[in-house]
């Protein structure tokens, strides 16, 4: 799954958790800081989601994008 809705994307992965825990495929997300004061969330919060769904970041790419797997 690859997420980008230009600083949205934690909402998203949140409209699709069923779908995550059930499928449990790598997901690419991006996360920039220059959206928390405007989409009103921060990466504290961003990595409490991904313990949430029992992922992991797998790798950073080019400091924004965010490879994430299933913890197994």
């Amino acid at each position: 799954m690859k997420i980008d809705l230009q600083g949205s994307d934690l909402f998203a992965l949140h409209g699709a958790t069923k779908t995550i825990k059930k499928h449990k495929m790598a997901i690419i997300v991006e996360y920039e800081k220059a959206f928390e004061h405007e989409c009103g969330y921060s990466l504290e919060e961003f990595a409490q989601f991904i313990k949430y769904i029992d992922y992991k970041v797998i790798d950073i790419i080019d400091n924004t994008n965010y490879l994430l797997a299933p913890n197994m």
